[in-house]
């Protein structure tokens, strides 16, 4: 990777080389969602994903023990017409789904994804983010093995919390290589990504190509 050579390339095609980060609120979940429940609603709109999630996800070194994780992930990628997802397209269906069940599908499907970092009773990004998903505490860190992981820490603010989901224990020896690696590969996909829309921002990227954080962190420690 050529920092140099990709900003010049970006110049040319009237792309910014620093991602600009969105500043609205979390979108607020009513309830956590099980990793189960939206592996479900992925197979139900992609009904073949089991032929290729590990492939997608795990770069055809998964186990069983993440099957479910791996459904999770998908159900929030852009893999069906019109680049939606399995989750908005459950949100959006008609008739509409009963109002919580709706917003939480919505905020997990809408949270970035992200390399965290365990400190106290709060997490610090690993990668850059917009500072209104930084928690200020997280309930469940207790329940995740380690100092780092991947996940979305989603925003339940009727219980006055935050909560981490979708989460990969990741382990502490190589972590930092695996962040300098993400910053690269990630900043090659907004690059690609700004080539068809200039409204995109870098939490998108984190949102839907968060099969590159997973995968390259199976990829790297295996």
């Amino acid at each position: 990777f050529s920092s140099e050579a990709w900003s010049s390339w970006a110049n040319l095609c009237n792309i910014p080389s620093i991602p600009w980060h969105e500043n609205c609120a979390p979108v607020p979940a009513q309830t956590l969602l099980s990793l189960e429940l939206m592996s479900d609603i992925c197979e139900d709109y992609v009904p073949h994903i089991g032929l290729f999630i590990d492939d997608l996800i795990w770069g055809g070194l998964g186990e069983q023990n993440l099957w479910p994780l791996g459904g999770a992930i998908a159900s929030t990628l852009p893999l069906l017409k019109h680049s939606h997802s399995p989750l908005y397209k459950m949100a959006e269906q008609h008739p509409r789904l009963r109002d919580d069940l709706h917003k939480s599908l919505t905020a997990h499907h809408r949270t970035p994804t992200m390399l965290w970092e365990k400190s106290g009773n709060t997490v610090k990004p690993m990668l850059k983010i917009g500072k209104q998903y930084i928690p200020n505490h997280v309930e469940n860190l207790n329940e995740i093995a380690g100092k780092h992981f991947i996940g979305k820490i989603i925003h339940l603010p009727t219980e006055g919390l935050w909560k981490a989901n979708f989460v990969l224990p990741v382990p502490n020896q190589t972590i930092h290589e695996l962040q300098a690696f993400l910053q690269v590969r990630l900043l090659i996909a907004w690059f690609r990504y700004r080539r068809h829309s200039h409204k995109i921002c870098f939490e998108d990227i984190l949102r839907e190509r968060s099969d590159l954080i997973y995968r390259s962190t199976i990829e790297l420690f295996k």
